[in-house]
Order: C-alpha cells, then sequence, then structure tokens
C-alpha cells in the first residue's frame, strides 16, 4: 500500500503548497533560530516530505526532515523517489527511517522532538490510531516556560479519507475516540508538563477531480496539538 500515493496525500499536498503559512513551512511563522524538525508517518512515496522540502529550499529556510514507513521495499521506493527529486542533492535532504507504531524505538533521530508532524492515511486499522497517538505523545514538541506563553509547540496534521463502504468505512472515528476535541478538554492546569493532546481544528475537504477511490466521499483534515489539562 506505500507504493503509490494516496489521494489524502495528493489532497494535503494541495493545501500546503496554497498556504504554506498555515502549516508553518514559512520563513514568516517559523521564528526560531533552529531549524524545523519534521516528521512524516507512515511516508509512502515520501510526498509530503518532497513538498515540505521544496517548498522550504524556495524560502532559503532550514530544516530537517525525516520521512518513516515500515515495510523494507516501501523504504527502498520512498529513498528511489527522494533521489529522483533532488538528483543533485548529496547527501538526499530528506532522511528516511524505519518507524515501527506498534513497538516503536526512539534511538537518533527520534530522541528529539519535532516542530511539525504529517500523515496522510495511516489509519487504516482500529489500532492504528492509539499507536500513532502514542508515537506522537512521544515525537512532537510539547510547550515549555520557553514557547507556552505565544501558545507554541508542535503541531500534528493528519489527513483522513472519509471511506463510505468496506472494512475502512467509518475509521476516523477511531481518532475522534482517541483524541479529545480541544473545547472539551479540561483546562486550567498551571504546571508547565500538564498537557494532552486534542484535536485543535477538523474541516471537511472535497474530492479532487479524477483523484482517490470510488469508496472516497472526501476528507478529514484534523489539526492536533497540545493543549492544558
Amino acid at each position: 500500500v506505500g507504493l503509490q500515493s494516496w489521494a489524502s496525500s495528493v489532497v494535503l499536498s494541495e493545501r500546503i503548497c496554497a498556504d504554506p503559512a498555515r502549516f508553518s513551512l514559512s520563513s514568516l511563522t517559523n521564528t526560531s533560530s533552529s531549524p524545523l524538525r519534521i516528521l512524516e508517518l507512515g511516508a509512502g512515496t515520501g510526498l509530503l516530505s518532497i513538498i515540505a522540502r521544496k517548498l522550504l529550499s524556495s524560502l532559503h529556510a532550514s530544516a530537517s526532515i525525516f520521512a518513516t514507513d515500515y515495510h523494507p521495499e516501501v523504504l527502498l521506493n520512498l529513498c528511489a523517489n527522494i533521489a529522483t527529486n533532488f538528483p543533485s542533492s548529496a547527501p538526499p535532504p530528506i532522511s528516511v527511517h524505519q518507524l515501527d507504531w506498534e513497538r516503536p524505538q526512539y534511538f537518533a533521530p527520534m530522541n528529539e522532538p519535532f516542530d511539525l508532524i504529517f500523515g496522510a492515511d495511516v489509519i487504516y486499522h482500529p489500532d492504528h490510531a492509539q499507536w500513532i497517538k502514542a508515537c506522537v505523545e512521544r515525537l512532537l514538541l510539547r510547550p515549555t516556560l520557553s514557547n507556552s506563553s505565544t501558545g507554541t509547540g508542535g503541531v500534528f496534521w493528519l489527513m483522513m479519507a472519509l471511506r463510505v463502504s468496506g472494512r475502512h468505512e467509518g475509521m476516523f472515528h477511531t481518532v475522534e475516540d482517541i483524541f479529545p476535541d480541544a473545547s472539551s478538554s479540561l483546562t486550567g492546569g498551571d504546571q508547565v508538563d500538564n498537557w494532552q493532546l486534542a484535536i485543535l481544528e477538523k474541516a471537511e475537504l472535497g474530492k479532487l477531480k479524477g483523484v482517490g477511490r470510488a469508496d472516497e466521499r472526501g476528507y478529514l483534515l484534523f489539526k492536533i496539538g497540545w493543549v492544558p489539562c
């Protein structure tokens, strides 16, 4: 399944290209002195990572981008896609790594937090939302004393297909069951480490002509981040 670009990643890529600042891929939104750290989960062909790298390169913005997947053949294809899109770059501008959501190992480079995490069509089993939440809790940059007052901290962008039939029908409900809505989450914690992941925004997007499977009626884009609890 990771050897093709699924419609969710195509639609999300178009959204990112249309408004990079919304996804923190703009020199205007990255006020940190450190390069962005960006992670793609279930990268497959690596479309989101490639788009992010090209956008940031056009702005002469520095970033470390890591594309991850699990299956060896998908990782080989991912490396080939990156080499094709950046033929003159040595070393490649996107680093490829294996990541098992169920049994993740947090060795370098997964031992440091990420400013942005992207995932498109990565939840196709009831357990995936729980596994991915545990990974994101470990990997996403948390608000700290230096950034909590400005509302910063990492953001996880998750795109899912709304499938109306078959074994993946209604899978988006597993995300809503695992991640609470930010508006209904408990607030008022006075400890800087007292944070939980929640859905900050949710938007339903329509299909693109000629893109996607017949059982997809649209897509859900989740913006997930830290809220006090």
